[in-house]
C-alpha cells in the first residue's frame, strides 16, 4: 500500500518582481499545493508603496488563483526601527500566517528568486521528514541563467522546507533562514540572482532592499553593470570572495531541470554562448570594480576605465592580498 503525499505549500514575500513570480508559480504549481504571498505597503527600507499583488494574479489561468493566497502584511505591535526589523516582522508575519491557515504541510520557505528543483519538490513531498528543518541547496546563477558563481563547492542553503505538522515551537521561526539543519535530497535548485533584472529594476531594488549599504548610484550604474556583463563578473565587487566574482557560462548539455524549463519559457533570461575575454582581462576589471566600489570618493556619474588609477589599484590589491595571505602563514 503506498502512503499518501504530503501537501506542498510555498512561502515567499513579493516586491514587483513579476516575471520571477510568474516563473515561480508556473514551474512549482504541478506539485505545490497552496501558494502563500506576501506583500507589504512598506519596502524594508522604510517606503511607502502601492500595492500590486492581488491585480496582477487576476491575470493567471482560473486553476493557478485558486492555488493563491496574497497575504497584506501587518505590523502589529512591532518596532521597526530598521530595514532589517522590517524585513524579519516581514517573514515572521508570513510565517505565522501560514500555520495558522495551513498547520498540516511541508513548507517551503524562501526568497522569490530562490527556485527548488523538482527532484527536490518530489522529495518534500514525502510525509515523513528526516527533520523538522531542512535546507534546500541551490546553485546561484547571476544575471543570466546559465551564469554560475565560480565558487561552484559553496551551495546556497538559506532556503528552508519545514515540516509544518512535526513542529512545535513556532516561535523558532523568526531565524529560520539562518537554522544550521541536514539538506533536502534531490538536485539543487537555483538562487536566480538579479536575473532579467534591468538597471532601474536593480536600482528600485536597491532603494527598496535591507543592504542599505547598496543604496548609492555607483551600485546600479548602468555602465558599470554592462561591463560586468560583458566580462562576465559580479556588479557587487566581488574580488575578495571565493571565485572572485568571476561567472562561469553553464553549457546546455549540463543544464538542470530549471535551466531547461527557463529555455523554454524565459529564454532570455539564457545567455547565448560566445568568446568572453581573457581570464587574465575579467580578473583586472573584477578587481577595478571591487576597489571602485569600496573607494568612498568613487562617485562619478558613469563608471569608467582610468588606466592610471586603474593598475594602482590593480597593484594595491595584489599587494593587499599577498600580505593577508603571509599573516595567515605566520
Amino acid at each position: 500500500m503506498t502512503k499518501d503525499l504530503a501537501v506542498v505549500c510555498d512561502a515567499t514575500l513579493f516586491h514587483n518582481e513579476f516575471e520571477i513570480l510568474d516563473f515561480r508559480l508556473r514551474y512549482l504549481e504541478p506539485q505545490v499545493s497552496r501558494f502563500f504571498i506576501a506583500e507589504s505597503r512598506l519596502t524594508f527600507s522604510g517606503l511607502e508603496r502601492t500595492l500590486k499583488l492581488k491585480n496582477y494574479i487576476e491575470t493567471f489561468p482560473r486553476k493557478l488563483q485558486e492555488k493563491i493566497e496574497v497575504v497584506e502584511v501587518q505590523f502589529l505591535d512591532v518596532e521597526l526601527d530598521s530595514p532589517w526589523a522590517i524585513e524579519a516582522a516581514s517573514r515572521n508575519y508570513l510565517i505565522q500566517h501560514v500555520v495558522d491557515m495551513q498547520k498540516n504541510c511541508n513548507l517551503i520557505f524562501s526568497d522569490l528568486d530562490e527556485i527548488p528543483s523538482l527532484e527536490q519538490l518530489s522529495h518534500a513531498r514525502d510525509p515523513v521528514q528526516p527533520s523538522q528543518v531542512q535546507n534546500i541547496p541551490m546553485n546561484v546563477s547571476y544575471r543570466k541563467a546559465n551564469w554560475m558563481f565560480q565558487d561552484t563547492k559553496k551551495l546556497w542553503k538559506y532556503p528552508k522546507l519545514i515540516a509544518l505538522t512535526e513542529f512545535k515551537n513556532i516561535g523558532t521561526l523568526n531565524n529560520v533562514r539562518e537554522f544550521d539543519a541536514m539538506d533536502l535530497a534531490g538536485e539543487p535548485g537555483i538562487h536566480l540572482s538579479y536575473i532579467g533584472m534591468s538597471q532601474h529594476s536593480i536600482k528600485e531594488k536597491y532603494q527598496a532592499f535591507s543592504h542599505t549599504e547598496l543604496n548609492s548610484p555607483k551600485y546600479y550604474d548602468e555602465n558599470l553593470i554592462a561591463k560586468c556583463d560583458q566580462y562576465r563578473i559580479s556588479h557587487l565587487g566581488d574580488a575578495r570572495k571565493s571565485g572572485m566574482g568571476l561567472l562561469s557560462e553553464a553549457p546546455t548539455k549540463s543544464f538542470g531541470s530549471i535551466q531547461k524549463h527557463i529555455l523554454v519559457f524565459k529564454p532570455d533570461w539564457i545567455a547565448n554562448e560566445v568568446k568572453k575575454p581573457s581570464l587574465l582581462r575579467r580578473i583586472y576589471v573584477t578587481i577595478v570594480v571591487t576597489k571602485y566600489l569600496e573607494n568612498a570618493l568613487s562617485q562619478e556619474s558613469h563608471f569608467k576605465f582610468k588606466p592610471s588609477r586603474d593598475l594602482k589599484w590593480f597593484f594595491e590589491f595584489l599587494f593587499g592580498q599577498v600580505l593577508l595571505f603571509l599573516r595567515k602563514k605566520l
